[in-house]
């Protein structure tokens, strides 16, 4: 018989110098459906921490640690790799017995500082995305949509207040992989390839096939022309449920590429869904694609992008769970019809 011998290290401080050797559960979860990935750390109120190798001592939880401080978590089992299941900073801190430490990634630096800004010719969404990132000295990826917008304004938010309105406003995914910014459609993101099969490395299975029903969308997307007055044309399934996306700040041209390649995208992969449960390997990350082997039911195989990774760690063991979606270039060409209404 296999025993996995699960182990957990939890670091603070600049150089990750403070050891918490008295965690009771560390749970991390990184979804499309947010803006970065959140780790919640449970201990005693008062804590047992090592500094820098030195003898282990007592303290507080609110005087051994604060908002802003750096904080990395990696686990292994007994004879496998380390791996590093989060790295951000402290967000929040809830004394009681136990304490939960909150702790966010590259979306805690955007919750700090004012912008204002006007654009009043065509820019990108990458250059956007550059001026409020680069506030907080956060990176922006490759993964944007080329989104063009006629004019843009910023007036009196946070960072993360304009990315999260640019996320439900343009129906994108917009989060962070490797601490840098994506903003684009699930199915156009880059993520590594991870092989799992239910007779050997999954332990729970969840996965339904979807109804056709649900898997049909029609998207009526408004516009500006260049004179100035509201259009529309529709795109995908036209039996479909309808969507309005609001696309007058876009020129025409663009609002029809992006909303095909980014937005009908995401709302078809959002009803193929479903659940696959792993111990802490094979490493998965936000992103990956998953080549799925079910061995008692074969209509579940297929590739599947990953949308959410939620690891939990306590006195059970390990635990990977996977929210997976069907990626939706395995659906049929949408087909568009314009209008003026």
């Amino acid at each position: 018989m296999l025993y996995l011998i699960a182990h957990v290290q939890v670091s603070f401080g600049e150089n990750y110098e403070k050891k918490l050797s008295s965690v009771v559960r560390v749970s991390v979860n990184d979804s499309i459906d947010g803006i970065g990935a959140r780790c919640e750390i449970t201990c005693p109120l008062n804590a047992r921490i090592e500094k820098d190798g030195g003898t282990p001592f007592i303290a507080p939880v609110r005087t051994a640690f604060k908002a802003g401080d750096k904080v990395r978590v990696k686990a292994w089992y007994d004879d496998y790799p380390e791996r590093t299941l989060f790295e951000g900073y402290v967000y929040q801190i809830r004394e009681g017995t136990p304490s939960t430490i909150v702790c966010e990634d590259q979306v805690y630096l955007l919750r700090r500082g004012i912008l204002n800004n006007v654009w009043n010719k065509p820019v990108k969404l990458k250059e956007i995305l550059k001026y409020v990132c680069s506030s907080q000295g956060v990176e922006v990826s490759n993964d944007v949509a080329d989104v063009e917008f006629i004019k843009f304004s910023i007036k009196d938010s946070s960072p993360l207040y304009v990315l999260q309105q640019i996320k439900s406003e343009m129906w994108l995914v917009v989060t962070f992989r490797d601490k840098k910014l994506v903003a684009t459609g699930i199915s156009a993101t880059k993520g590594n390839n991870v092989k799992l099969a239910s007779d050997r490395n999954v332990i729970g299975c969840n996965i339904q096939q979807p109804d056709g029903v649900w898997k049909q969308f029609k998207l009526k997307v408004e516009y500006t022309d260049k004179n100035g007055k509201k259009k529309s044309f529709t795109v995908g399934d036209q039996e479909g449920q309808i969507r309005v996306v609001d696309c007058t700040s876009v020129t025409k041209e663009n609002a029809e590429s992006y909303v095909n390649t980014h937005v009908l995208d995401n709302l078809r992969t959002g009803m193929y869904e479903g659940t696959l449960t792993t111990l802490l390997y094979p490493e998965v990350k936000l992103f990956s694609l998953v080549d799925y082997k079910d061995k008692s039911f074969s209509s579940l195989n297929g590739t599947y992008k990953v949308k959410r990774v939620g690891v939990t760690i306590d006195t059970q063991g390990c635990r990977q769970t996977l929210t997976l979606a069907q990626i939706a270039s395995d659906m049929p060409v949408p087909q568009t019809t314009l209008s003026n209404g």
